[in-house]
């Protein structure tokens, strides 16, 4: 069905002699899925030119007739030439102009070329294709190839892990947790001890006498 017959289809299905807001509400509802679904249908695609296209595309750019107007198709972004059709687009570089994003060439090959990774998806034959252009470009500059297309050649690496040397850092903290203990542990303070009591002890006493025996020679009884 196309949009002019679904709309008649749309204007008829509202007149009043139908069952009221419920079935408008339905109509709408299918109305906006079909615009939906025509959105969809109409978003152009990258294709590769035809072969009456090709011929007359290198007719113009090769032996042009005078008076020869360009193909019309030429200036479809969306018409890819055979020739770039299937080309990974080549890695930028300030000294190569054909590596701008200018260059007709490298434009068709940007435009072209996750579309083509993604109809290769579960199309053997397509996707042996993109693994042979992907492995010819990895041979010539495997830098050149995102995550994406090295995964596609199983050649993604995954990131290893950062290796720390955590030997001072655990030095560090056991040292510290031990200071800590000894810090946090009380120290026993001795009493002092009382050296001499009220009055004259046995002691004291005796070392009176030693003094005595000293000074003055033995006690005569």
């Amino acid at each position: 069905m196309n949009r002019k017959a679904f709309k008649q289809m749309v204007k008829v299905a509202k007149q009043p002699n139908h069952n009221g807001k419920y079935f408008q509400k339905l109509v709408k509802e299918d109305e906006k899925l079909f615009e939906n679904t025509l959105n969809k249908i109409q978003e152009p695609v990258p294709r590769k030119e035809n072969m009456n296209e090709r011929i007359d595309r290198m007719v113009y750019q090769y032996d042009s007739p005078a008076g020869m107007k360009k193909p019309a198709h030429m200036d479809n972004p969306n018409i890819i030439d055979e020739e770039n059709w299937g080309q990974r687009p080549k890695q930028f570089s300030n000294e190569d102009k054909s590596s701008y994003p200018s260059d007709r060439d490298q434009q068709q090959r940007i435009s072209s070329w996750d579309a083509i990774l993604q109809s290769a998806k579960g199309n053997k034959e397509e996707m042996k294709q993109v693994r042979d252009t992907l492995n010819r470009a990895y041979k010539s500059s495997p830098d050149s190839l995102d995550q994406k297309e090295l995964r596609m050649i199983g050649r993604d690496k995954k990131p290893e892990p950062v290796k720390i040397d955590t030997s001072g850092l655990d030095r560090f903290l056991r040292v510290r947790d031990e200071a800590q203990q000894i810090i946090n542990t009380p120290t026993p303070v001795p009493k002092p001890r009382r050296e001499f009591g009220g009055g004259l002890n046995r002691d004291f006493t005796n070392q009176k006498l030693i003094e005595g025996e000293v000074l003055y020679g033995p006690k005569k009884d």
